[in-house]
């Protein structure tokens, strides 16, 4: 037997024996897996994004404000520049012509030293200046305001008096719904699917004389 196993010359096997530092390793890894404290790191993780998401909605709604509020201030600025060209326009027609007809859409001015005959046409918000010289259309005006506006002529209690309106009606949010009947009554327009609230009606005035010079002029 002995010369067989020195004549194969057949190895002795050798066992390898794990590294320290891998025995510590498993070790450790054993432990975390059965460690009651497993998954304690969930709720302290849920708890920093929920207080990330309140920070960041914060400062969404921040950012909302103040972009909005911008772009109120360049409405109302816009509004408010459209008013006084319009005002501007009307008071130096008057100045040079004298109304022929007027009713609540439309005003027809005579200049006869020019020869031209100049209509004011008024569409809810938009007010056209058309002047008309020998039958045709000499040039076009517009003054557009915001949709909540309402534009119209009204007499006064003079008979020479008479006035442009501009009627302004916030628009109502979808909380505020009115009723029909109510929706009737309110004569604001309508656009994009908002309605005119009935109260919290403002109006601007502007006001002249039909048939002689403006009631006030402007300022040189």
């Amino acid at each position: 037997m002995k010369l067989l196993t020195s004549t194969l010359n057949i190895p002795s096997a050798r066992i390898r024996r794990p590294h320290p530092q891998q025995l510590r390793s498993a070790q450790r890894r054993c432990q975390q897996r059965n460690s009651p404290r497993r998954g304690s790191i969930f709720p302290y993780y849920m708890v920093y994004v929920v207080l990330c998401s309140a920070l960041m909605m914060s400062a969404g709604l921040c950012l909302h404000s103040v972009l909005k509020a911008d772009q109120f201030d360049a409405d109302a600025s816009r509004s408010l520049n459209v008013l006084r060209r319009l005002e501007r326009t009307l008071r130096r027609d008057l100045t040079t012509s004298r109304a022929a007809a007027i009713d609540a859409a439309e005003m027809s001015l005579t200049d006869k030293p020019a020869g031209e005959t100049i209509r004011w046409i008024l569409n809810r918000n938009i007010a056209i200046r058309r002047t008309e010289r020998d039958g045709t259309e000499h040039s076009v005006d517009r003054f557009v305001f915001p949709h909540t506006h309402n534009l119209t002529f009204r007499r006064g209690t003079d008979a020479d008096l008479s006035a442009l309106v501009i009627e302004e009606y916030p628009l109502m949010t979808k909380s505020d719904r009115i009723g029909p009947s109510d929706r009737d009554t309110a004569r604001g327009p309508k656009a994009g699917g908002d309605t005119a609230r009935p109260g919290g009606l403002r109006e601007i005035t502007i006001e002249f004389s039909v048939n002689d010079r403006p009631v006030a002029e402007e300022s040189q």
